[in-house]
């Protein structure tokens, strides 16, 4: 496998000998704490859906994998949020599933018809063709994928550019108990070798090496056409932006804050950046550790969060406040519109951001 290395030092760009163009890699600073426009309340949508896990959009369509076993995958129309069907039943069938998780809130085109990603179980990844499905009112599924379990990481297919990205998360190592590796990346475009991305050149100096694994986690997410990749990290305020049509990798850094190159105290990790979901201009991240979502948690007993928006150079734009407490979001270009759910009150909420959006678009 070819190898990649970037290290993480702020303001260093590094230059890395490869087979082939080389990556370089950039930190940049920011300021994106406590750093929001004012409150968007948002108002609640008359969507009655059990148990729902994940969310996506397609078009006119608001998409829901759920726990139901009478049909995981939940389709409404957003405008009047009417139940057009749902689909997948319980069961081992090539159309069925024993549980859900939609892998990205992206919905990709292909010459077929609208497919989305779902998972069923932790490690096959099934393609699902929407506009078949509505159709025929049965899930139709083109291909299935095996991938990495979602205990240990995540593999992000792009089934119409043939290519994928897997990060493999920090773990205990079999043999030296109490010793953890490295989180992996690797990328592998159609039928070549993958290639490794080794991001960081060592583990982080912890008071208490268990906290490694909450320190490095995060999920990954993918650009809705492009070959870009980005993790947002769960415990901290540093967002990995991988670029693999010009060998980049970005980290944006919120200035000031906690850096993978810092002695990590016990129980020094906070709760940063949630759920994500993005478009073809911007990343748009929850994120729970400002002053904000600790005082409405605190005072209310709701956690609500900000809505962090980037490019995909890393650069922050702006960001909100959001009235609700919500869990999963995706987002709708044609109304300008957040729609966000909070998962333990199986509830769907939809946030108007058309003047942030206005306010942060380049003419």
């Amino acid at each position: 496998m070819k190898k990649y290395t970037l290290l993480l030092l702020a303001l260093l760009c590094i230059l890395i000998s490869c087979k082939r163009e080389c990556f370089v890699g950039v930190e940049k600073n920011v300021d994106f704490f406590n750093n929001t426009a004012d409150v968007i309340e948002g108002h609640l949508l008359s969507v009655d859906v059990m148990g729902p896990s994940e969310i996506a959009i397609d078009d006119t369509l608001l998409i829901f994998s759920t726990n139901d076993p009478t049909g995981y995958i939940k389709i409404y129309n957003i405008d009047n949020c009417k139940l057009i069907g749902k689909y997948g039943l319980k069961g081992r069938a090539n159309n069925e599933f024993n549980m859900t998780l939609l892998a990205s809130s992206n919905i990709a085109k292909t010459n077929k018809g609208s497919i989305v990603y779902i998972y069923d179980d932790l490690s096959l990844l099934k393609v699902m063709n929407i506009d078949l499905t509505i159709q025929h009112n049965i899930a139709i599924i083109d291909t299935a994928y095996r991938s990495i379990s979602l205990i240990d990481g995540v593999t992000i297919f792009d089934f119409v550019n043939d290519v994928s990205f897997t990060y493999t998360k920090v773990h205990e190592d079999n043999v030296f108990l109490g010793r953890y590796n490295l989180p992996q990346y690797s990328y592998k475009a159609h039928n070549q070798d993958a290639e490794d991305i080794v991001v960081f050149s060592k583990l982080m100096n912890f008071e208490d090496v268990d906290d490694a694994c909450y320190s490095y986690s995060g999920a990954v997410y993918k650009h809705p056409i492009r070959n870009i990749y980005y993790q947002p990290f769960q415990y901290m305020d540093y967002l990995l932006i991988f670029n693999m049509e010009d060998n980049t990798i970005r980290a944006t850094h919120q200035n000031n804050s906690l850096s993978f190159n810092d002695k990590i105290p016990d129980n020094a990790n906070s709760f940063c950046f949630g759920h994500s979901c993005n478009t073809n201009e911007y990343i748009m991240c929850l994120y729970f550790n400002g002053d904000y979502s600790k005082k409405s948690l605190k005072n209310e007993g709701e956690e609500k969060p900000e809505l962090l928006i980037f490019d995909w150079s890393g650069n922050y734009l702006g960001g909100v406040k959001l009235g609700r407490e919500i869990h999963r979001i995706a987002y709708d270009s044609r109304t300008q519109s957040l729609i966000g759910v909070n998962i333990d009150k199986e509830s769907v909420y939809a946030f108007d951001l058309s003047g942030m959006i206005k306010s942060i678009s380049v003419e």
